[in-house]
């Protein structure tokens, strides 16, 4: 008889929040059917192939985490901690969970782990970072039993992103700044410093919606060349989560509306990332006031507009947001083509 470690499993779970993301590859608000993994009960996933990539990783904490559950009660009270934690703007109070809490990140090219424990386990456990970098076939993981224990550069991607601790982040960046002037080549800059996963400061802040931590990044090097906005994704990321507002601030500080780069799922323009995320209000606000093109093409990312609305999804995780997305953009794009053939008609009609 196999462990019961050794495979993957897992049970059909109701997730109605649109604040659910999926273990592995961070999609959001896809489909209300999650599956949640059967022995822990901690790790959330869209789809079983989603399941069955990230089981190599969530193997090595799974069986730990189904030891330490207690009573019906905490695990309820560990499902709401896990379900805030997945809210943008809003901080993760480590000092109040009750159960190992895993926080997660995927893009284009990897993804990261954290799982914190309880403070009255940390005498048997420890927390956990883990990375996976998709191309190197790269991946590692270290324990530590305090933030403390961490490099300040993680600090600070910690406190900028999943902790949302504006105070923390300006804490921690005189010893970041001073760790860089030691340890990297000379003129290495704030925006050039990733996560193993590839996500920037500024890209991590702007995906879990942390906009007052987005704001004092971009005060912190110049909007021009080599600053933090220069070949920022953060738009990208911020619609994927349907940060309308936020991505106003950036692309009102100089962030360009349409940058993409392989971190963001294989280069997937922002336009079609809230799109396929069915972000109508961030697809609204990228058209009508931006003035993005709604007939741009991109091949691999579902063709159109129209095709990125319902890209790589099976019927039954199209939701009604989808559909009216979707609704809108036809919609849209007919009153663009009109509008197109009236001036046509002038023009030729001027020209006889």
């Amino acid at each position: 008889m196999s462990n019961a470690y050794d495979e993957a499993s897992t049970d059909d779970v109701q997730m109605r929040s649109a604040g659910t993301l999926c273990s592995y590859c961070q999609s959001q608000g896809k489909s209300v059917s999650y599956k949640i993994c059967s022995q822990c009960r901690n790790a959330l996933y869209c789809s079983r192939d989603c399941q069955k990539k990230h089981w190599k990783v969530h193997k090595r904490e799974c069986a730990t985490l189904a030891t330490r559950r207690t009573d019906a009660k905490s695990r309820g009270d560990a499902k709401a901690q896990n379900k805030k934690a997945s809210d943008k703007n809003c901080a993760v109070d480590l000092d109040t969970i009750s159960e190992p809490l895993a926080l997660t990140e995927a893009s284009g090219v990897g993804h990261i782990v954290f799982v914190f424990v309880p403070k009255m386990y940390l005498g048997q456990m420890k927390h956990k970072f883990t990375f996976q970098i998709n191309s190197e076939g790269r991946e590692g993981t270290m324990e530590f039993a305090s933030l403390a224990e961490l490099d300040p550069q993680l600090r600070l991607f910690l406190y900028c992103g999943f902790l949302n601790d504006l105070e923390a982040a300006k804490a921690i960046l005189p010893e970041v700044l001073t760790g860089m002037q030691t340890r990297m080549p000379s003129g290495t800059t704030l925006d050039q410093l990733r996560l193993p996963h590839g996500l920037r400061l500024l890209d991590h802040a702007a995906r879990r919606g942390n906009r007052e931590i987005c704001e004092w990044l971009c005060t912190l090097t110049p909007a021009s060349k080599g600053g933090m906005l220069w070949n920022s994704a953060a738009v990208a990321w911020a619609v994927y989560t349907g940060g309308k507002d936020l991505a106003k601030i950036l692309i009102g500080l100089g962030a360009d509306p349409s940058y993409t780069e392989p971190e963001v799922f294989n280069c997937k323009p922002p336009l079609f990332l809230a799109a396929e995320n069915a972000k109508l209000g961030c697809v609204k606000y990228l058209i009508e006031e931006v003035g993005l093109d709604i007939n741009m093409r991109e091949e691999k990312h579902g063709g159109d507009l129209l095709g990125a609305c319902f890209f790589g999804m099976p019927s039954s995780a199209i939701t009604e947001n989808h559909r009216q997305c979707h609704a809108w953009v036809q919609k849209k794009m007919r009153e663009v083509q009109q509008k197109m053939r009236v001036t046509a008609n002038d023009s030729l009609a001027t020209t006889n």
